[in-house]
């Protein structure tokens, strides 16, 4: 009989409770005894030879894993050797479960645990009576130890770091996608799915930085359009009929969403033959407007076809809206946010005109033709497209000069056939993809890189001065409010890329200073005070009052402004947005840290990344981050005509940076003793704050956070580990890390990305994208930014794939690129005149359209003249 491995667990446990490997007997003796109850002949006499085996070797195999036995691990169990462990009653260890077996008995629950190597301790399950009784939850860390009655748990070994999930196996496409996709999602610019109509859209969604949706919801979001008072702000749902199109008469058989061209399509066959492909897409060159275009093909076929195309208004609670004109080819509204962020801001206003699909419009396709189509519009214009802030009544467009916006639109754009709306949003679409990373030999990673891409470039624009949220433009996740998961997460790899969208999105945080301000003296604190949770106004709009304390994020901004000025050297810039941003945040900094009896500074009542704990004192990332902060104020000043606050100096370098002589680590915070942490906190000093250590004192942050990180915390952690294990030539851990950061959190057929493993959290958690895409050009690209210059240190391809382009990286106002592969990389620049230089063992060269090689074991600097 087959043996399962929670059967062979419970055999092992029998006999690690047993006292000497020589009393053959009694070693054999409970494990003939399961025998008998398991019957099956062929199975006792395998496990009789691996007793015997086991009890002369005084070593075992532990099973790991279903269906197999690892006989090489090297922290093996001796087999007979008495087992203790030490029960708390009324204990949880919550999370961070490895396996869970039963029923079993408090004893062989101590035994199991014991007999697996990366077992930090167990919670056996005593209450309640019934099939659930005495369950063992094996657990590779003790970390969430909580008070919970009627579980009892043991802590036998220090914790272990979470094990690495499997690659992730991509859903199988339709095998009849239409020829031209499949060309498209082998080389990894298409995703493509079942049909949309049967399984959902799984969450794809079409954006261009104005305005996004997703698939099939009934509403859209404009960029800066929020509805509700102060802490009930939130992005406002507007009706679209655009964002939920359904086909009627034909038959949906593949879904697909173009992630470098930016277009969701879905293919259908017609009754009488002939097929038909549907596109939706918000313009990218046109951003006010968005398509729906329909193209069918019945060449051959001798009959015509009918079909009937419906969109689905959604209702919103978010906006009252009014119909304001009906005519043959559209329908117009305005619609109004219900309530205002402050008293002195105005509601937001949107207008907008669509093809009347509401209505439902009958097509019939003529036979024998491979040229029928029919395009659909809608324009929208919103009074938040004035960055003018606070907004007052003359200063922007009225509800019915907006109307008037959105009607002339419609009017320019309507004559517009479905190929030139098309050709101009590609042309839009190939200008912003010529800089992205690409993957060579892994088509299924490849997409994931893409999609990843393309959902972060959706919610942003270069000419719309908005931040994003942590579920980008297309949802309502975390209410659309911008967090420190923009400067940190999202926006480096914008700065690394696209820099002209990284001056917009940093230019939300400039316009938005009397805001901070206001937050600043609201909160008895100097300078500028940048709320956690920001939407419109500036003003604080967090619901959770506990994490407005989180105010790491005013060193976070004042990273990403140094960051840029990093990458541009635009003295102009600095002096005229970035500078008063810097010295608002030094203030702010200078005012909330106080001195000590010893001299030094400390900063108390602050919570760190690490949502888990706060508020503490002396957070180490936070101390750090605003070191930072304080002395980029001060050293800056000359460059901008500015005199230096000694102040400034004389803080950061007294300011209470934590470190653990003994155990060479940094404590996350005063008093910390080693309880479970949500997510990445102290190891973003090693990347992307590249603190000042040595590669030990690294290597021990990682290892000491990694067992004690929840699994279940968002999902940008583990590429920080991921990046912080390939600065230290650690390329196993930094491959298990890379894996894990997306392996548990993309998603269908659309690689959608997850904020929780598994799926929870928020949707279209383009944070997590952000974070994936820096241990690519950061971690195996190897990419660091310093004052007018990258350098390139042994840079590698991702895992299991064959070569890695980071395709018109940016620096200095110029674009170069850069081509990896195991043994070697070449770098190149496609500027007409460039001036960029890179250095390789003391010898510069200038870049041009030539490609130089060089060996991967070469560091390199690329900088200018």
């Amino acid at each position: 009989k087959q043996t399962t491995k929670s059967e062979l667990l419970l055999l092992y446990s029998q006999l690690e409770s047993l006292t000497h490997c020589f009393s053959y007997l009694f070693c054999l003796l409970p494990i003939m005894l399961e025998m008998i109850r398991f019957q099956g002949w062929h199975c006792h006499v395998l496990l009789s030879l691996l007793v015997l085996h086991c009890c002369f070797s005084d070593a075992h195999p532990i099973s790991h894993s279903e269906g197999e036995v690892d006989d090489s691990l090297q922290d093996q169990v001796p087999l007979c050797t008495p087992t203790l462990c030490v029960w708390m009653n009324n204990t949880d260890l919550y999370g961070n479960d490895l396996y869970k077996l039963g029923p079993v008995s408090q004893e062989q629950c101590c035994a199991i645990c014991w007999a697996i190597p990366n077992c930090a301790g167990a919670t056996w399950n005593a209450l309640p009576p019934g099939p659930a009784d005495h369950v063992c939850n094996v657990k590779f860390s003790s970390a969430g130890q909580r008070r919970s009655s009627g579980e009892q748990s043991a802590v036998i070994r220090p914790n272990f770091p979470p094990p690495t999930p499997p690659a992730p196996t991509p859903p199988t496409p339709p095998v009849d996608m239409p020829t031209e996709w499949r060309k498209r999602y082998e080389q990894g610019h298409m995703l493509v799915g079942q049909p949309a109509s049967i399984v959902t859209a799984q969450g794809a969604s079409v954006g261009n930085g104005y305005f996004a949706y997703t698939i099939n919801t009934g509403y859209e979001y404009v960029a800066g359009a929020f509805a509700g008072h102060n802490v009930t702000s939130q992005r406002a749902a507007i009706p679209s009929s655009f964002a939920h199109v359904i086909v009627l008469g034909a038959k949906e058989v593949a879904s697909a969403l173009d992630v470098a061209l930016g277009f969701f399509a879905r293919a259908y066959t017609l009754p009488n033959n002939g097929s038909c492909i549907m596109r939706q897409y918000a313009h990218r060159a046109y951003q006010h407007l968005g398509v729906v275009d329909i193209a069918c093909n019945t060449t051959d076929v001798p009959t015509s076809n009918q079909i009937f195309l419906i969109g689905v208004n959604a209702t919103s609670t978010d906006v009252t809206t009014t119909i304001n004109e009906t005519s043959v080819d559209r329908d117009c509204y305005i619609h109004i946010g219900t309530g205002t962020e402050e008293p002195w801001s105005l509601p937001a206003a949107v207008a907008s005109c669509l093809s009347p699909l509401s209505r439902g419009l009958n097509l019939t396709i003529p036979p024998n033709t491979n040229s029928f189509s029919s395009v659909f519009i809608s324009t929208r214009a919103a009074n938040v497209d004035a960055v003018e802030i606070p907004m007052t009544p003359g200063k922007v467009p009225s509800a019915s000069q907006l109307l008037d916006q959105a009607q002339q639109a419609f009017e320019s754009m309507k004559a517009m056939s479905a190929d030139e709306l098309m050709n101009s949003h590609k042309e839009a679409m190939q200008s912003l993809w010529s800089s992205r990373i690409e993957v060579g030999g892994n088509a299924s990673l490849a997409r994931v890189v893409n999609a990843s891409l393309a959902a972060m470039n959706s919610a942003v624009r270069s000419n719309v001065f908005y931040s994003s949220s942590p579920g980008g433009l297309a949802t309502n996740s975390y209410h659309g409010h911008a967090f420190w998961d923009v400067e940190t997460w999202m926006w480096p790899t914008w700065n690394m890329f696209y820099s002209d969208i990284a001056a917009a999105v940093l230019q939300y945080r400039v316009n938005r200073q009397q805001g901070a301000a206001s937050n600043a003296k609201l909160n008895n604190f100097d300078g500028l005070m940048f709320p956690w949770e920001s939407a419109f106004t500036g003003e604080e709009v967090d619901p959770a009052k506990g994490t407005t304390i989180e105010e790491h994020i005013q060193g976070d901004i004042a990273f990403a402004v140094y960051q840029y000025y990093m990458s541009s050297q635009n003295t102009t810039w600095l002096s005229v947005a970035g500078y008063p941003v810097l010295h608002g945040i030094a203030q702010f900094w200078a005012s909330k840290a106080q001195k000590n009896n010893d001299g030094s500074y400390s900063i108390n009542n602050i919570m760190g990344p690490d949502e888990f704990h706060g508020p503490v004192n002396d957070s180490v990332y936070c101390n750090v981050i605003a070191q930072l902060s304080l002395n980029l104020a001060y050293k800056l000043a000359p460059v901008v005509g500015k005199k230096q606050n000694s102040t400034f100096k004389t803080i950061a370098d007294n300011l209470v940076i934590l470190f653990d002589e003994n155990k060479q680590y940094h404590p996350e915070f005063k008093g910390y003793t080693g309880a479970q942490v949500k997510q990445a906190d102290v190891i973003l000093l090693g990347f992307p704050l590249q603190f000042n250590m040595s590669h030990t004192v690294q290597t021990n942050d990682l290892e000491f956070y990694a067992a004690v990180t929840s699994p279940s915390g968002p999902a940008m952690t583990w590429s920080m580990f991921s990046i912080g294990y390939l600065t230290l030539g650690n390329t196993s851990a930094a491959e298990s890390y890379f894996y894990r950061a997306y392996a548990d959190n993309t998603h269908g057929f659309y690689n959608v990305w997850s904020e929780v493993a598994g799926g929870g959290g928020a949707a279209n958690f383009i944070t997590g994208a952000g974070g994936f895409l820096q241990s690519i050009w950061a971690g195996y690209g190897s990419l660091r930014l310093s004052p007018g210059m990258i350098t390139i240190n042994e840079p590698q391809p991702l895992p299991n794939s064959d070569f890695l382009v980071l395709k018109n990286v940016n620096l200095l106002g110029e674009k170069f690129s850069v081509n990896i592969t195991s043994a070697e990389w070449t770098i190149w620049s496609d500027e007409s005149h460039p001036t960029l230089l890179v250095t390789v063992n003391g010898a510069s060269h200038r870049l041009d359209q030539t490609p130089m090689t060089f060996s991967t074991r070469d560091h390199a600097m690329v900088h200018g003249q």
